[in-house]
């Protein structure tokens, strides 16, 4: 389904917001900017030869729907963690002015340990290109969730530490409160600590080598793939561009959403661009 064919359905349908049009209108131009930005990481990753794949919604997106998700703007690929430092230094040499990118070696204030790619004048919280970072796991279950729950929490006491509570909790006071509680349990630790120990299991569990690999984030446990499937990849032609798949893109699929062809109800594809939207109006600096 493309974006105008989901736009004949909402509008065809008995609860099609008001001027719904409009309001599509105006996050199709936050998912070409967010799409212009996949296309300038492309283009840097190709030259520096940093190994790079479309990753969850946007692999969905380009295997399903022929391109991005109609009621989706956010972008998503992975990147094995051996290439971090080269995809680094490709990106501080190489990214147009039009772009910057965000992580904790270039602001140790960052809240989060994987990397994001955001035009200029907007806010890298909201805008961006996801680049998460996939590390090898053991095949042995016990070793491998001691492995991801450790991960797991210093990715989250990074972020409660560092996040902007009153931009994060959206308005919503109980958000507001855990946000505040969180960071309040966090206040202990040290960030620079947990980033060195965060980096040195990373470090230690390379994709190459290994038989199953994930991302090194809170979501590991629950994306299990296997490394032979995941590293082998080819081009995929979208919106003009070539950009890079699994060679096994519809098992990787699989793994990640089960029944990935099967499109969601209506009105939960049309709730989630007005929420889309409403957020993406607060994405300029």
């Amino acid at each position: 389904m493309d974006k105008n064919e989901f736009l004949e359905e909402v509008l065809h349908s008995n609860i099609a917001p008001d001027n719904f049009e409009k309001i599509y209108k105006e996050f199709n131009t936050y998912q070409d900017l967010a799409f212009d930005t996949l296309i300038e990481f492309d283009r840097v990753c190709k030259k520096r030869n940093v190994l790079y794949q479309l990753a969850c919604g946007s692999l969905l997106g380009a295997v399903r729907d022929g391109g991005q998700i109609p009621w989706d703007y956010d972008v998503d690929v992975y990147v094995p963690y051996e290439e971090k430092e080269k995809l680094i230094t490709a990106l501080s040499e190489e990214l147009n002015s039009n772009f910057y990118f965000y992580c904790p070696e270039v602001n140790e204030n960052c809240r989060h340990e994987f990397i994001r790619v955001t035009p200029k004048g907007y806010k890298s919280e909201i805008l961006h290109v996801d680049v998460f970072f996939v590390i090898g796991i053991s095949g042995n279950t016990r070793e491998r969730n001691k492995t991801l729950d450790r991960i797991e929490y210093l990715f989250e006491k990074r972020y409660s530490k560092l996040v902007n509570i009153k931009d994060e909790a959206h308005g919503h006071p109980r958000r507001y409160l855990n946000l505040m509680l969180n960071k309040i349990f966090a206040l202990m630790d040290s960030t620079e600590k947990m980033h060195q120990e965060f980096l040195s299991i990373c470090s230690n569990h390379p994709v190459q080598g290994s038989i199953f690999c994930t991302t090194a984030d809170s979501y590991g446990k629950n994306k299990i793939y296997p490394v032979k499937e995941m590293w082998s990849v080819k081009d995929i032609f979208i919106e003009g561009h070539n950009l890079l798949i699994s060679s096994h893109a519809e098992d990787i699929l699989e793994i990640t959403y089960v029944n990935y062809k099967d499109i969601p109800p209506l009105s939960s594809r049309i709730k989630e661009v007005m929420n889309h939207h409403k957020l993406l109006l607060n994405a300029k600096i």
